[in-house]
């Protein structure tokens, strides 16, 4: 990401203008996420974001070199863009939607020796709440890989466990927001165990980035939203949440600078007949979890 982009002004706009559906919702737009909320997302719009942003780490997530530099070469930089971002999705956000994040202590496991943890959770919502928004959940989120063995990073007094979980940070918007027509209440406790499964697997073997859960998406549009709702994902990655969003008749749309992702968005930002609108002998998909 360019340091324009991520200390730029809210450029000059009218922010009750409505953008074109067709050309907004069931799409993975390709741009900077803040740069794009300012330019064509007006006030008091989405019902729900459902993100999870990249897990900072001092060697991911930038891309230097010629054009289409992008990332965050320092935790203040990336603390920087999701501040910013926070308070950009708090103006597109109406009176009483929500904002779901899942995210993690970083960085992941991907090397043999851990120095420090980057207290991301944390830092977020603090971020978030100094932005005016209210914190209104959170859930643990544990993955149970079939070969998950807890072996310490180092010997006693410097042990680190092995991280095998997530979080799942809820915040809403002060206002109020109309009940689902026909909803059915949900019992649910704060720890979900949710693992990727089989075909998510192979389908995004070489992605790096992390995979967002089939199943975690589809329980948080069921929890946090109701059918027609607008639905956002800044950091859409693969499209995971379009794609799942689609289906349970929500109007969704993402946002994702890395334009190396954009051969997972086939599938989604192929022309279509009407955004959301299921075919005639098609019935639409329940809102389950």
């Amino acid at each position: 990401m360019s340091e324009d982009n991520k200390i730029n002004t809210p450029v000059e706009q009218n922010k009750s203008a409505r953008p074109r559906e067709t050309k907004l919702f069931g799409r993975v737009h390709n741009n900077d996420n803040i740069a794009f909320l300012r330019e064509k997302i007006p006030n008091d719009f989405v019902d729900l974001t459902l993100t999870s942003p990249p897990i900072y780490d001092e060697n991911l997530y930038t891309n230097t070199g010629g054009e289409g530099e992008f990332g965050w070469k320092t935790f203040d930089q990336y603390l920087a863009h999701l501040s910013t971002l926070l308070e950009e999705l708090f103006r597109v956000t109406k009176p009483g939607g929500m904002l779901v994040v899942e995210t993690m202590s970083g960085p992941n496991e991907h090397k043999k020796q851990i120095k420090k943890l980057f207290p991301i959770p944390a830092r977020i919502t603090l971020s978030a709440l100094e932005k005016q928004w209210e914190f209104w959940d959170e859930v643990i989120i544990v993955g149970m890989p079939n070969n998950i063995v807890s072996i310490p990073k180092h010997s006693p007094p410097t042990a680190q466990n092995k991280m095998i979980h997530k979080q799942l940070l809820v915040f809403r918007k002060p206002g109020k927001k109309n009940q689902c027509r026909k909803a059915k209440g949900h019992y649910l406790n704060s720890i979900w165990t949710i693992t990727p499964n089989k075909r998510e697997m192979e389908n995004y073997a070489d992605y790096s980035y992390g995979i967002f859960s089939e199943h975690l998406i589809k329980r948080v549009l069921s929890l946090w939203s109701c059918q027609k709702d607008i639905v956002l994902d800044p950091f859409a990655g693969t499209g995971q949440v379009i794609r799942i969003g689609k289906k349970f008749r929500r109007r969704v749309f993402g946002i994702e600078i890395d334009p190396k992702l954009e051969k997972y968005w086939d599938d989604i930002n192929k022309p279509i007949q009407k955004v959301n609108e299921p075919k005639a002998d098609q019935k639409p998909d329940k809102d389950t979890t």
